[in-house]
Parts: structure tokens; sequence; C-alpha cells
């Protein structure tokens, strides 16, 4: 019956990692300090808005995101976080 749900602890990450709000968008954003480079984001990213650039760190298009948050569930540096933005598509 509970076969395909989540173990809580992937609940607990995506609610922290993106809450609602429905005044903004929320898009990727890459903290440099934490990010290795993996490509992890870049796999996972269905908007192709993640690249690896200068430095071989992950960069994120924000006008190609479309802040699903997938890039920052997977990531397992915890390098990316979702960030609230008024610039809506």
């Amino acid at each position: 019956m509970f076969e395909n749900t989540p173990a809580p602890a992937v609940l607990d990450k995506l609610t922290t990692t993106i809450p609602f709000n429905s005044s903004f968008r929320y898009v990727a954003q890459v903290d440099n300090g934490r990010c290795i480079g993996c490509g992890v984001c870049v796999a996972y990213c269905e908007a192709n808005a993640a690249t690896i650039g200068y430095g071989y760190l992950s960069q994120i298009d924000t006008e190609l995101c479309d802040g699903c948050g997938v890039c920052a569930f997977e990531c397992d540096f915890e390098a990316i976080a979702m960030t609230a933005s008024t610039r809506w598509h």
C-alpha cells in the first residue's frame, strides 16, 4: 500500500527546500563554496537551465529555470537553494 511513498527524510527535504508562496516564483541558486562541479544538477534539470561553467562549477540560467527544485533536491552537497524571485516568465 505504501511502497511508492517517499521516506520521511525525503518529504522533509522537499518541504523545507521549496516553501510555497504564491507571490513569488522560485529559481535555483548555486553556492559556489559548496559546489564541486559533479554535474548531477545538469543531469536532472529538464529545463536545461543548469550547466557546468567557468571554474567547473554549476551555473543556473534563471531565465530558463522553471523552479521545480529537482536540482536542489538531488544535490548531495546542498550547493543549490531555491530562492524567491519576483520576476515571472
